[in-house]
């Protein structure tokens, strides 16, 4: 039965995310959310970048076929938004995934049903809940919403149910951020922590040599990271592509600082790139844009999607692989 929640979860997730965020879904976030973020797949699967994101996925049409068989869904056609929220900045397996989507919710509970699942109803929903397993990882649950799916813990799969049912909110601010981040971008995230939280997940990362070559987690711990409240962007695809996001500082100088470092930083790199350094760094640095306002600092800066399809495929080593979709 786990096999069923991981790959719900996985696969969605794998496939990729300027509507605003389904207030459905938002009515289901923990409300002390470290990070959330998101995809709009449908915006993504008909731009070209999300095209080519597709055409390099390393599946085949018999193997979407089998899993729509088994669950009810195809995961490359029938999921039109993804929200994850992570309690800790860490983004373990006790998050919540939100799904909005087309679903054969009878077959889905068929299936979950003969690997083990227990079904019930909580809070009007029906709930299919995977065995407790080994007892080392908490146990895992569906609720079968209208037009969508959460997947995640138990425990706050079902808090998240209670606090919608007594039409308790994750509060106007953190709302608005996720709307507008969700409007703005095709793929965002937002964190209510500073970058500074992130700095554990770092430790084996090594920054540019233009920043002396320490570890990320020792800039992201640094007093101008820590001075940072919270950070919010995202891509939006089209014939270019667009980076922008901004962050929140402790005060109006430090996010002029941050401003400084930023641009400071895109500076050294450009002038001191290798020949071979990827075009779509290069011309991403070359546009950057940043501003401040108060204690906000924003920037924004964008690059081809051919330049981006040939990084993907140069330095990732990419293969395309096209999936032949049902007519």
């Amino acid at each position: 039965m786990r096999t069923i929640f991981l790959s719900t979860a996985l696969l969605a997730l794998a496939a990729f995310p300027a509507a605003a965020a389904d207030p459905a879904l938002l009515d289901l976030i923990p409300p002390d959310s470290a990070v959330i973020a998101g995809l709009d797949l449908e915006k993504v699967r008909e731009s070209p970048f999300g095209k080519y994101v597709f055409s390099t996925m390393n599946v085949s049409q018999s193997d979407i076929e089998k899993f729509t068989q088994l669950v009810g869904f195809d995961p490359l056609k029938d999921l039109s938004e993804v929200i994850v929220a992570s309690p800790t900045a860490e983004m373990k397996a006790d998050g919540l995934i939100l799904i909005r989507g087309m679903f054969d919710q009878s077959k889905l509970t068929g299936v979950a049903g003969l690997q083990g699942a227990s079904i019930d109803s909580y809070q009007g929903f029906r709930i299919l809940s995977a065995p407790r397993g080994n007892g080392r990882t908490a146990p895992m649950s569906i609720a079968l919403l209208p037009g969508g799916l959460a997947v995640g813990p138990d425990v706050a799969l079902r808090a998240a149910l209670d606090r919608a049912a007594k039409g308790q909110s994750i509060g106007k601010d953190l709302a608005a951020r996720v709307q507008r981040a969700s409007a703005d971008h095709d793929a965002w995230v937002l964190t209510q922590v500073s970058p500074s939280k992130f700095a554990p997940r770092m430790r084996n990362q090594r920054a540019p040599e233009v920043a002396g070559g320490a570890g990320v987690d020792k800039l992201l711990n640094g007093s101008l990271f820590q001075g940072i409240e919270n950070v919010s962007g995202g891509l939006r695809f089209g014939a270019n592509v667009v980076v922008s996001g901004q962050a929140t500082a402790r005060s109006d100088q430090d996010a002029v600082a941050l401003g400084d470092v930023v641009k400071f930083v895109s500076s050294m790199v450009t002038s001191n790139a290798p020949s071979d350094a990827p075009p779509a760094l290069l011309t991403m640095l070359g546009t950057l844009q940043t501003s401040s306002e108060g204690r906000m600092f924003r920037f924004s800066m964008s690059a081809p999607q051919g330049d981006l399809e040939r990084l993907m495929n140069g330095r990732m080593g990419m293969r395309a692989r096209p999936v032949v979709h049902r007519p």
